[in-house]
């Protein structure tokens, strides 16, 4: 599974497409410190590169989408690890659940 992770999912746009929203929109490149944590829009154009420095990058996405934004289906769709297709809305426990 690891491998799936790494792999060209081909989940990209093309340079063109890139170029023309950077030219529209302009580009941030987040940085922090150690422990950092970055919010961001789930339909955000987003990237991360491979990880250059001697130091070990742990990342983990989780997002939670409305359930009127459903992912469009598609041919060689991402596996269901990285794009759920249960769209059932989150809901809330009862506080006594927060009590251990």
């Amino acid at each position: 599974m690891i491998s799936n992770l790494t792999a060209d999912l081909k989940y990209a746009l093309d340079k063109r497409t890139i170029s023309g929203m950077v030219e529209r929109y302009g580009i941030i490149a987040p940085k922090g410190p150690a422990g950092s944590v970055m919010f961001f829009h789930g339909n955000l154009v987003h990237a991360s590169t491979n990880n250059i420095s001697p130091f070990d990058r742990v990342v983990i996405i989780i997002t939670y989408n409305s359930v009127e934004n459903v992912p469009v289906e598609m041919e060689n769709a991402r596996p269901e690890f990285l794009v759920s297709r249960d769209v059932r809305p989150v809901s809330t426990l009862p506080e006594e659940a927060l009590l251990g």
